[in-house]
């Protein structure tokens, strides 16, 4: 069994010819490659077993998904600390592991303090790196959720992705629902810890643009602005801050499958 919603652990080396102009100050990019070898590995399989070559550039490709079946649709979405919200990187610790900063929040039940990654509370952490502009204390916005051990959980948990607004119609618009997969990426740095016991980005460490984690949507919730009737129909959805505060229509909850299915 596949865990259908998890975070990835990277220590692999990527080629610094992919510098798409949305990374930051133009930097070597890990996700153009991984999307391009996402793309390589689902392509359409030939009568003989043999996997279809890519489209060449500005061929149309064709549609090949059998009458009948639902092709998965693959989103990939920008998430977790950036220039506006953060103001720094996300950190790659020294042994390759990734922790995508939630945004911090103007009114949320959930602190930096609150979260747990591993073993520490990243609130100390996100003080460091951010000097001090992000203290401990102040509320995140925890979404996508997707780590079990980021907060006390209720029984029955499941990794969660909250969309409203303009993000959400669009979604919406191309029919996204249950099948479908997120991507998660995110601006990251690598980051160490100083002799005083205090964290800072590595000197002359590239800005990177990361794949970190993903999701498999098993079920789409239409919450809204009843997010009330929403928790006590899923009370382990508690503190997902999508179902706390004041929301309108376009508020939606997309929650994980209980396996992978490609």
């Amino acid at each position: 069994m596949v865990p259908v919603a998890t975070r990835f652990r990277t220590t692999a080396k990527w080629p610094s010819s992919a510098t798409p102009a949305s990374c930051p100050r133009k930097s070597p990019s890990r996700c153009a490659w991984l999307v391009w070898s996402l793309c390589w590995f689902c392509r359409p399989m030939c009568k003989d077993g043999q996997r279809k070559p890519l489209p060449s550039v500005g061929e149309r490709p064709q549609d090949t998904t059998p009458r009948g079946v639902r092709a998965m649709k693959i989103v990939l979405s920008r998430k977790g600390f950036d220039s506006a919200n953060g103001g720094v990187p996300s950190p790659i610790f020294r042994d390759g592991r990734l922790l995508s900063l939630p945004i911090p929040a103007s009114a949320s039940p959930t602190r930096f303090a609150d979260c747990r990654w591993g073993e520490q509370r990243i609130g100390g952490l996100v003080e460091s790196l951010t000097g001090g502009r992000v203290s401990a204390g102040h509320p995140t916005h925890l979404d996508p959720d997707l780590d079990q051990g980021a907060r006390p959980r209720e029984a029955g948990w499941r990794p969660a992705f909250g969309q409203t607004g303009a993000a959400q119609s669009h979604l919406a618009q191309h029919g996204i629902g249950a099948g479908d997969l997120f991507l998660f990426f995110g601006w990251f740095r690598e980051a160490e810890l100083t002799a005083g016991g205090s964290w800072r980005f590595k000197r002359n460490a590239p800005d990177l643009h990361v794949l970190f984690g993903w999701l498999q949507v098993g079920e789409v919730l239409r919450v809204g602005a009843q997010t009330a009737e929403c928790t006590r129909a899923y009370p382990w959805l508690e503190g997902h801050p999508h179902l706390w505060g004041e929301w309108t229509v376009p508020n939606t909850v997309y929650l994980a499958a209980e396996t992978l299915d490609l």
